[in-house]
Order: C-alpha cells, then sequence, then structure tokens
C-alpha cells in the first residue's frame, strides 16, 4: 500500500487520489492520518476536506459540506460529483448510525434520500461473510467508486471498541467502551492514563501492519480496497 494521509482545502480537491469521509468526530480522523503514514508511502493522498476545524470555510460551506449521519455524509458525496471530484470515496462510519442490515440501509437511504447520484449494480461486500467493508459503484454522468469502511460491533458500536481491544490486549487492561458520544473525553482520559499517548493516531504508532490487521480489521481491509482502486 502507498498512502499519505492529509487535511486538503476544497480548491485541491481534484489533486487528491481519495477523498475521505467521517461522521462528526475527530478520533477517525486522527486514526486514519496515523495508519496511513504507518504504511510507507506517499503516492496516494487521503483528503478530508469535510473537516472545518482544519479549514478557514464560509460556515454557510460548512453546513453543506460537513457531514453528520450516513445519509448526510452520502449527500456530500453527491455535492462533490456535482463539483466533478469523482473520487474514489472512503466513507468511515460507526454501526451506530445504522438501524438495519448496513447494505439494506445504504441502498434505501440512496435511493431514497435524493444524495445526488444512483447505485450501479449490486453493493458488493468485501469480505463475503460481513457486511462491514463495502464497495458500492454510484453513478451519475458518469461513475465512481465508494468503499465504506464500519467501525464497532453489536456490544459497541463505535470506534472506541477497537480501542479497548487493543488495550485490553496490549496492555492487559479492560477498559469499557463508551455507551455514549458524551463519555468519549472519559474514554480518551482513561487511554491516555494506561498508554500515554495523547490521541488514538498516538496510540497505532508503535503497531506492527499485523497489529493493525488484529485491532482494525474493517479500516485496514476498507484501505487496501482504495489502493487497488487508485490503481485502476
Amino acid at each position: 500500500m502507498s498512502f499519505k494521509a492529509s487535511f486538503e482545502s476544497f480548491e485541491k480537491l481534484h489533486e487528491c487520489s481519495c477523498i475521505c469521509l467521517t461522521g462528526d468526530g475527530t478520533s477517525e480522523v486522527e486514526l486514519v492520518d496515523a495508519l496511513t503514514q504507518k504504511l510507507n508511502g506517499t503516492a496516494t493522498l487521503l483528503c478530508f476536506p469535510h473537516y472545518p476545524s482544519k479549514l478557514g470555510v464560509s460556515a454557510e460551506l460548512q453546513k453543506k459540506f460537513e457531514p453528520r449521519t450516513t445519509l448526510a455524509i452520502l449527500k456530500v458525496i453527491g455535492n462533490y460529483v456535482e463539483l466533478s471530484a469523482n473520487g474514489p470515496f472512503l466513507i468511515i462510519i460507526d454501526l451506530e448510525h445504522f438501524s438495519t442490515r448496513i447494505v439494506n440501509d445504504l441502498r434505501k437511504q440512496i435511493e431514497q434520500g435524493q444524495v445526488g447520484f444512483s447505485i450501479k449494480g449490486e453493493i458488493k461486500k468485501l469480505d463475503p461473510p460481513d457486511e462491514r467493508t463495502l464497495l458500492i459503484t454510484g453513478q451519475n454522468g458518469k461513475d465512481f467508486s465508494i468503499v465504506v469502511c464500519v467501525m464497532g460491533d453489536e456490544t459497541c458500536p463505535k470506534t472506541e471498541f477497537h480501542i479497548a481491544h487493543l488495550i485490553e490486549v496490549k496492555y492487559g487492561v479492560r477498559i469499557d467502551p463508551p455507551k455514549q458520544d458524551k463519555d468519549k473525553i472519559k474514554f480518551l482520559k482513561k487511554v491516555k492514563k494506561i498508554t500515554g499517548a495523547k490521541n488514538y493516531g498516538k496510540l497505532v504508532d508503535n503497531l506492527s501492519e499485523e497489529d493493525l490487521i488484529t485491532f482494525f480489521p474493517q479500516l485496514m481491509q476498507a484501505l487496501r480496497a482504495i489502493d487497488e482502486l487508485v490503481k485502476l
């Protein structure tokens, strides 16, 4: 793999090899930024153009482009496609945002949510037994690819599930993942106290690629899929 994650401005969208979109938290951004740097490449640029605290964009643009939910992120992709920024796109979102089976929920939201594009063919599971890494071929004048990475599991449908698992295995400390978003700051403070890492990006700095696959299987599989799409 050859990645270099970076925050970029709207003006540089067309220079990006991949546009990465997350929910309203920063944890996934820090994590992907660190993971891609550990993969020791510079050929592919991942862009996080929606992330307002890193950009000097107007409040009006922030409202239009900043994702909050799955449907909002899909609409953001529609906005980018209208601007002729045709991806591929990487969506990283927590399982808690889905009310039914992931594939069915995505299809329904795209077909009924007026997101600005349609689905071509079937939504493909990249890991056939699971729905947590998916490939969607979108269509709006031209075809484009969306890789969806869903974080967490039924016991904790958030990215913090993976962090808690990592800490239990690597540090021998069981730490309960946050049940609500308001508890995420307390959780991060516990992580920092146990590991010394100030954020999730710093936490993975010393992990091997094998460890990354163990603790973040969906995310690593999604990055591999993006790498293959960029090579096409």
